[in-house]
């Protein structure tokens, strides 16, 4: 089947702009929106930027995604609103850019092709951490398979272990050996993951094959607890400069995230480790209220 495409310029208006619970005043506008559609309406989309500015944005660190509380079109037609709020994803916050002005894309679909105005309800969620928000552990080949601790992160519910493939794939080699050490009985790989590095490991142990087989990832970054809390993770050498961005893949336990990360280039021998969360406080929220022609 054939489909035509249009992507048409449109006209914006926007409603009016919101003031922040933190105080600060925001400006909300639709930057633009791009359309499609087709004859059957089933890939029909619109694809709407936001963008925010103010004096005072540059205070903050990033915009996490945008929670959508009403979208619907002059046809009452309502959009899917699961689309998009993806908080709960850890790595999802874009950072403020250097001239106070950032935007946050929102995919929106409208099945019908008479639909001729767009309304969008929500809120922003600005991200500015206190100091103890940032986390810095030092010397992270030594913290290799050990649990990551510190206050703040116990004060959150948040556990961190991470290792490398290396040493995950010597343990699965020599689980035996391990076993055998402890006078383990009636155990198998799955359980010596468990018995030796905590219940953290479960969903690695339980997968275990899956991981053990991955030569691409570098590090295994596992977050337990409130992981929902976390934002980023980075490595840096000890002159304090970050060692390349890494690739990353996040695989959902049940109560956890295994974060994989490689590495473009091998990782010093030693640097430290700088943890991002999410505290009380850290977030102000800032509603909006949009409306955009769509002509």
């Amino acid at each position: 089947m054939r489909y035509f495409f249009i992507i048409s310029q449109l006209y914006l208006l926007l409603l009016f702009s919101s003031l922040s619970i933190a105080g600060d005043l925001l400006t909300f506008e639709i930057d633009s929106i791009r359309e499609t559609r087709s004859k059957n309406d089933f890939f029909a989309r619109t694809e709407v930027d936001i963008n925010i500015s103010g004096d005072n944005l540059k205070n903050y660190r990033g915009i996490l995604p945008i929670e959508i509380t009403k979208a619907y079109t002059d046809n009452n037609t309502i959009l899917k609103e699961k689309e998009y709020h993806t908080a709960e994803n850890i790595f999802s916050f874009v950072k403020i850019l250097k001239n106070n002005k950032s935007s946050q894309r929102v995919n929106l679909t409208i099945p019908k092709r008479s639909d001729k105005k767009l309304f969008i309800e929500g809120e922003f969620s600005l991200y500015k951490p206190q100091k103890s928000s940032l986390i810095v552990f030092e010397d992270y080949n030594k913290l290799s398979l050990k649990k990551l601790k510190t206050k703040t992160l116990q004060q959150n519910g948040i556990d961190l272990l991470f290792f490398t493939k290396y040493e995950f794939q010597d343990f699965i080699t020599n689980s035996q050996t391990f076993i055998n050490k402890l006078k383990l009985k009636n155990i198998n790989i799955h359980d010596a993951l468990v018995e030796k590095y905590g219940s953290e490991m479960t969903y690695v142990a339980e997968n275990y094959r899956r991981f053990f087989h991955g030569d691409y990832w570098d590090i295994y970054f596992i977050i337990s607890g409130n992981w929902q809390r976390v934002v980023n993770v980075e490595f840096f050498n000890k002159v304090g400069r970050r060692i390349n961005n890494a690739s990353k893949s996040i695989v959902h336990g049940p109560n956890n995230i295994i974060v994989l990360l490689d590495f473009d280039n091998n990782l010093p021998s030693n640097g430290d480790i700088k943890v991002e969360i999410i505290q009380d406080g850290d977030i102000t929220i800032h509603p909006f209220k949009l409306s955009a022609d769509l002509i």
